[in-house]
């Protein structure tokens, strides 16, 4: 077992006396290692991930940071000593554009007692002046009457799934716009298409009906027939270098 000595001494009419009080502490001690290894294991995995755990108590002087785990300085470039020094810094690096929804937001989850968890997206000006995205998800816990006793946060960097998700709407916006842009040309093309394609089939018809055109005026015909299938010929190469260009078959000199 193990055990904890206490040693005291006094004098009593010229005579010392020494008390010795032993205690077991042995089931003392192995609350404390297993605290201590709790302790260690918690320490493991908070340094270890991403994504910062913080809390917050109600106080007298209202809702107050009491705990931000190491990871909060990798999102922010702030350190949790810092934060919790000054309980006002994390709303003065939120993003000029953000603050004010953000502020509406929370005020709205605080105040609605049948709220307790909550999530929120936005940017935030990290230490060096770079926007970062931030999700920050909230557990809150209440008392009878609905009015909040903690709060227990998890705020995670989303800014590489935000960059991803402007990439693919830019992406979207690209394609659905060569699509129109496709659409017109074609419908362009094909208007274009129908003049010389109506004077081609205008002068054949006419030079297979009548029989009594003089060579003059069939020359005439057919050289207007020739310049026509010309025009059209010019169309469709237009066409196909636009499909070269789009399908990037198209080579520049």
């Amino acid at each position: 077992i193990s055990i904890e000595n206490s040693v005291a001494k006094y004098e009593v009419e010229d005579r010392v006396y020494v008390v010795s009080v032993i205690r077991d502490i042995t089931e003392v001690k192995m609350q404390r290692e297993k605290l201590i290894k709790s302790e260690e294991r918690y320490r493991s995995v908070t340094e270890n991930i991403n994504e910062s755990l913080w809390s917050a108590e109600q106080t007298n002087t209202g809702l107050r940071a009491v705990l931000y785990t190491q990871a909060i300085k990798n999102i922010t470039g702030y350190t949790s000593g810092e934060f919790l020094e000054n309980p006002f810094l994390w709303f003065r690096i939120i993003h000029p554009t953000d603050v004010e929804d953000v502020i509406t937001k929370l005020k709205r989850i605080y105040r609605d007692p049948g709220r307790n968890t909550a999530s929120l997206e936005y940017r935030i000006i990290n230490n060096i002046g770079n926007t970062v995205w931030i999700e920050n998800k909230l557990t809150i816990v209440r008392n009878g009457d609905g009015k909040i006793h903690r709060i227990y946060g998890l705020v995670s960097d989303i800014s590489l799934s935000k960059k991803a998700e402007e990439e693919l709407k830019n992406t979207a916006d690209e394609l659905r716009s060569l699509n129109e842009a496709k659409d017109r040309f074609l419908s362009i093309i094909s208007h274009d298409l129908r003049t010389p394609f109506s004077s081609i089939l205008g002068f054949t018809d006419f030079l297979l009906e009548e029989d009594d055109i003089p060579v003059e005026k069939q020359r005439q015909y057919i050289q207007m027939i020739q310049s026509s299938s010309k025009s059209m010929l010019a169309l469709v190469n237009s066409l196909l270098d636009w499909t070269r260009l789009q399908t990037g078959r198209f080579t520049f000199e």
